[in-house]
């Protein structure tokens, strides 16, 4: 299994999404379970946080990513042609998680291999 992390814009999404369902005789659509473990659509992520006074009341609301985010985890290798050019690689997990830990490792061994600037090496500097 391989967990990848995508932002899609509504549009995108939806056709993405089309690709990986399969309906039913009663038009209920489903993960393509030939194809995908686990899909969970996160939505708009918060960019910046809310701030808040000392009495907890809100003095500037969030603000949230235009981009829809979505964690498959795929049974096998992740359909290239509708979901490479738009993976996002994030500092390791993002704010989501799942599979096990081989699966979060070759994660962050594919991460690495595309941004080592989110793996700086240690320094002996304190």
């Amino acid at each position: 299994m391989k967990l990848r992390k995508y932002e899609f814009t509504p549009a995108q999404w939806a056709t993405a999404k089309a690709k990986i369902t399969l309906t039913n005789e009663e038009g209920e659509t489903y993960y393509d379970p030939a194809k995908v473990r686990q899909v969970v659509e996160l939505g708009n992520l918060v960019t910046t946080p809310a701030v808040y006074d000392e009495e907890g009341n809100e003095t500037t609301p969030a603000t949230y990513s235009d981009k829809y985010s979505v964690d498959i985890l795929w049974v096998d290798e992740p359909l290239k042609t509708s979901f490479t050019s738009y993976e996002v690689w994030c500092e390791p997990m993002g704010v989501h998680a799942m599979g096990g830990q081989k699966v979060r490792e070759e994660w962050v061994e594919v991460c690495k291999s595309k941004k080592p600037e989110l793996f700086p090496e240690p320094s002996d500097e304190l």
